[in-house]
């Protein structure tokens, strides 16, 4: 068999997904729109990253009423004692985000066997349990809360690839926690996924500052995103530049 090696194919080819990458690493975020913090530069108490540790992703445990949220990592077979919290936490595997003042107060141990857990303490979640919504190129599900009233809510969004919002804007803060896949995030009402994005890989933390305008989604790969801030809040879509 006789292959021919066309040359200038293969350069056109090159040139085409260099300029893609280029134009995906020139494209930058309007800081007061968006901010990203990656894994990279989450501060852990601990430098050295031995579990037990701890790093905080967003506000302080001592500022009542704000939201705070952090990330836990644990020793295999080691668990806290008995405890309670003084406002309610909402806990996805390392994940914890809960309303300060932060902290927990330690109750004492009864003697005696098991009797079972309270139910009231803790509702627990588990993946095939969630009852998702919408079709399959908006599937959401609110998993805490209710974003519309007064209080923390906790949403996750599925994302496949190709699909993205248009611009728009929230009335209060957004917070987006990546799980799965690459989230991509614009700012401004220029709409162009193909060279005004930036990706967010998971584990990252997107901010999305209220009443400024942005837009997002999925381009090259699915992703799935964590969802969470306080209520009430709403999205209003903005006329896109031309």
């Amino acid at each position: 068999m006789l292959v021919r090696f066309d040359h200038r194919a293969v350069l056109v080819a090159l040139a085409t997904v260099l300029g893609s990458l280029a134009a995906a690493q020139a494209a930058e975020l309007d800081p007061k729109a968006v901010q990203i913090k990656t894994p990279d530069q989450f501060k852990w108490r601990n430098p050295s990253m031995q579990p037990p540790n701890n790093a905080v992703l967003l506000g302080d445990p001592a500022q009542v009423g704000s939201l705070f949220v952090h990330i836990n990592s644990f020793v295999p077979g080691k668990f806290g004692e008995a405890h309670y919290h003084p406002n309610d936490r909402y806990v996805g595997a390392y994940f914890i985000l809960e309303i300060p003042p932060s902290g927990q107060t330690p109750v004492p141990k009864e003697q005696g066997p098991w009797h079972g857990g309270d139910p009231s303490a803790a509702k627990i979640i588990l993946p095939q349990d969630i009852q998702w919504q919408g079709a399959r190129h908006n599937e959401h599900v609110v998993l805490a809360g209710d974003p519309s009233k007064p209080g923390v809510y906790v949403a996750m969004s599925k994302w496949p690839k190709g699909s993205f919002s248009h611009p728009h804007f929230h009335t209060a803060d957004r917070y987006v926690y990546v799980l799965d896949g690459t989230w991509w995030v614009g700012t401004g009402n220029k709409f162009d996924p193909e060279h005004l994005a930036v990706p967010v890989k998971a584990g990252s933390l997107a901010s999305e500052i209220g009443k400024e305008v942005h837009w997002a989604g999925a381009r090259d790969e699915d992703a799935t995103i964590l969802i969470f801030g306080q209520g009430p809040i709403s999205n209003t879509e903005v006329e896109e530049a031309k």
